[in-house]
């Protein structure tokens, strides 16, 4: 299966083209992009095998993102979907393995990934090569080399959190001094620099000493980390999942994975810097959580649906939809004694954490049990 990222300023082009390469079944859509730029900071993090690029869009140029993509990583093969064969010339000029008019055909989508398959035999197993690390991002941040199944030992907590960082921030350029702010926010001026330099030694020699091929370099007065070859928590959890899909019989396993594997992201850590983008990965989680138990209670099967539900609650108490669809369980399936339990549990955890009583909606769930129970 080949990993892809779409990336077309028009969304409409992007849907067609999505579902035309994954009935194909070669063909993973990793992630897609209208926002050019956007793109690029994002691909390296993702590491496919091809990516499908719209020549003419806002901001820049498919031909433009090609270019940087090849100095990026050489192993990614380059698909331009265009409206015009004027830019045939310029596509091939930067390598493009094929080039494919608008509007895009099922047929074409079929000879290019036949052309794609054959042309680089080593991209399926490239998927299949052992990461050379794996790191750990929900719960503790962890990283692990493939000799063995034990975590790196830092040196000091700020090459730890630093390598953390550089991971969190992967492929992005960040400057010395926003790197210091975050390290040491009150330390002394005249040391951080020293510090910075020393912690950054510490962190490669941990990995170098476990035989982990990190590359970090320093240029125009900002480091950038890339890092291939890995395996993370997070990134599969990205894969496996897509916020503009409902979760069907097709997908559900999928659904179900990424809903086991997630964490609190660095829950264990307490990392200032991480707090954004924890919270961009509980919201994903929450609504993972939300479909999944709609689907469960669609299906009649109300057991299922009161596991997702406990723990989508174990990972975020205060979530009221959660809530009110457990005690909405407990209504249909008539279950008077847990519906009570979890009610006066759930009033006392809002009274006592934030101060107030649960929305209405749920007093009249307590209501129509009580009413249905007399």
């Amino acid at each position: 299966m080949l990993k892809a990222v779409i990336v077309d300023d028009e969304k409409p082009s992007i849907d067609i083209l999505k579902f035309f390469l994954q009935k194909t079944g070669k063909v993973k859509v990793a992630c897609t992009f209208q926002n050019p730029k956007k793109a690029l900071e994002e691909i390296e993090k993702i590491n496919p095998d091809v990516v499908f690029l719209d020549v003419e869009m806002n901001g820049m140029s498919g031909i433009e993102i090609a270019s940087n993509i090849s100095l990026m990583d050489k192993n990614i093969e380059i698909v331009f979907v265009t409206a015009y064969d004027k830019y045939a010339l310029q596509a091939f000029n930067v390598n493009a393995l094929a080039y494919m008019l608008k509007p895009v055909m099922e047929k074409d989508i079929d000879k290019t990934i036949k052309r794609l398959m054959k042309v680089c035999k080593g991209l399926s197993a490239r998927s299949e090569v052992k990461p050379q690390v794996k790191i750990q991002c929900f719960g503790e941040f962890e990283v692990y080399s493939s000799s063995n199944n034990q975590p790196l030992k830092w040196r000091t907590s700020k090459s730890k959190e630093l390598m953390a960082y550089f991971f969190q921030n992967r492929g992005i350029p960040i400057s010395k001094w926003k790197l210091c702010e975050v390290l040491w926010p009150e330390g002394n001026q005249d040391k951080i620099d020293i510090n910075l330099h020393t912690t950054i030694y510490k962190m490669k020699k941990t990995l170098r000493d476990s035989n982990i091929d990190v590359d970090i370099k320093f240029i125009n007065k900002s480091y950038i980390m890339n890092i291939n070859n890995i395996y993370s928590d997070v990134d599969e959890f990205e894969l496996l999942i897509d916020n503009k899909i409902n979760i069907n019989d097709d997908n559900l396993k999928n659904y179900e994975k990424a809903f086991s594997l997630y964490n609190n992201y660095l829950e264990e850590n307490d990392y200032y810097w991480s707090l954004e983008v924890k919270e961009d990965y509980l919201q994903k989680f929450i609504k993972i959580s939300k479909d999944l138990a709609d689907f469960y209670i669609e299906k009649d099967n109300y057991d299922a649906a009161e596991r997702v539900l406990k723990r989508g609650l174990e990972m975020s108490p205060l979530e009221e939809d959660l809530h009110e669809t457990l005690l909405y369980i407990y209504v249909s399936t008539e279950d008077r004694v847990s519906f009570i339990q979890h009610y006066n549990s759930l009033m006392e955890l809002f009274a006592q954490e934030l101060g107030i009583e649960p929305r209405t909606t749920l007093k009249g769930l307590y209501k129509k049990m009580m009413s249905n129970c007399g």
